[in-house]
């Protein structure tokens, strides 16, 4: 479908939709038996019902600003000497320089002592401490695991 036909048949719902409320609204009309003035004033109370509930919400949004506010001021409103900012700045500064250094050794690949020890000391699983023997050619590495029965002939 065209843009313009998509628009001509959105305009046709409209239309009927508009016809079919102001059938409604007329048929409505016919069957309420309530006299002018009594329509008026239902409308009336209708419509301050409708502002008492909007004035209701505004009234509890407000106050629930006010209580957000009050707590940030309650939080922020602490008092800090120029000592104990310039503490805690040192020790972001610490913390600052930490996480660099630690950032740095990544990237780096630069381990600890401790990390190499623990390296070092790890066994190797991959090679076997009673059978230790060594090929120094493929024929000699075959020649090996045929021995080990990790190859069959």
């Amino acid at each position: 479908m065209k843009l313009k036909e998509r628009k001509s048949i959105a305009k046709g719902f409209q239309k009927l939709r508009v016809a079919l409320e102001t059938e409604d609204k007329e048929e409505e009309d016919a069957q309420d038996t309530r006299s002018r003035s009594q329509k008026r004033r239902d409308d009336k109370a209708r419509r301050q019902a409708e502002a008492a509930a909007r004035k209701a919400e505004a009234r509890r949004q407000a106050e629930q600003e006010e209580l957000e506010i009050s707590r940030k001021k309650k939080a922020g409103a602490e008092r800090v000497t120029a000592a104990e900012l310039l503490l805690r700045r040192e020790m972001e500064i610490r913390e600052m320089e930490r996480l660099a250094e630690e950032k740095d050794r990544k990237m780096r690949r630069v381990v600890t002592k401790g990390e190499y020890e623990n390296v070092i000391l790890a066994a190797n699983t991959n090679r076997r401490d009673d059978d230790e023997l060594e090929a120094g050619t493929v024929d000699e590495s075959i020649h090996v695991m045929i021995t080990l029965g990790i190859l069959k002939n």
